[in-house]
């Protein structure tokens, strides 16, 4: 078995032929990143993890030969010479408490190929969901509100002569009145003038015709009916002509 640790020098391509289908991940006695050993015919290379990610991009397969060439520090080039196997690179790595090696997933991309590169700008804009304006929910509350208003407005001015379908025509054409003149009806009382045309008719059209500060209250309680008190010593004075 050749142990030996196989170096690259800058620019100068190495051809190597893995013997196995997987690749280790080691922890570095130093600390650290960890490194990537990968067992060849020609020894044993010790990869940084830029390394590691070009091979596992350009992966051949057990038995299969690429040359590598080194450019820098963090740039590698692989070129397939020779195609192995077809079974994807694995990862293993050592594990104390079953004194072996165990597979664990694949960090240098999806079943040995390259990582996905990130996507561009103009991709994540694209890919972006168009969210939904902040202000929506407050609108529908508004107009829910403003509604509600118009209809509690429209009992308030309407004859008691009016049909249900009568009152609910006031409260529509009051709350468009309100909507057009960009009116906040569910705050502040309204002061309308209406016809008020015979019972079954058309409704007229109506005006708003100012707004103040203020809460829609509830309306004021009718006042209770005036009871004449009666005692024995005092009766009633008779007003009428009846004789009795």
């Amino acid at each position: 078995m050749n142990n030996n640790t196989i170096k690259f020098g800058d620019n100068a391509p190495t051809s190597v032929t893995f013997k196995y289908g997987n690749v280790t991940q080691c922890e570095s006695q130093r600390g650290g990143d960890p490194y990537y050993r990968f067992d060849c015919e020609e020894g044993r290379i010790n990869a940084s993890k830029p390394l590691a990610e070009a091979i596992a991009a350009n992966w051949p397969g057990s038995g299969g030969r690429v040359r590598i060439t080194k450019r820098n520090a963090r740039t590698y080039e692989v070129q397939k010479e020779q195609d192995g196997s077809d079974y994807p690179l694995e990862m293993r790595q050592w594990d104390d408490a079953s004194n072996g090696f165990v597979t664990i997933d694949m960090t240098l991309g999806v079943n040995g190929s390259a990582p996905a590169a990130p996507p561009s700008q103009s991709q994540q804009q694209q890919q972006a969901p168009q969210a939904a304006p902040a202000n929506s929910e407050d609108k529908w509350t508004s107009i829910v509100s403003m509604m509600a208003a118009a209809v509690y407005a429209a009992e308030g001015i309407c004859p008691d002569s009016y049909t249900a379908a009568e009152r609910e025509k006031v409260a529509v054409s009051m709350y468009m009145s309100a909507e057009r003149q960009r009116v906040d009806m569910s705050s502040s009382p309204v002061s309308v003038e209406i016809e008020t045309p015979p019972a079954g008719e058309a409704i007229g059209y109506m005006v708003i015709e100012k707004m103040s500060t203020g809460d829609i209250g509830e309306p004021p309680p009718e006042p209770p009916a005036e009871v004449q008190t009666v005692s024995g010593n005092n009766p009633p004075e008779d007003t009428d002509d009846l004789p009795f």
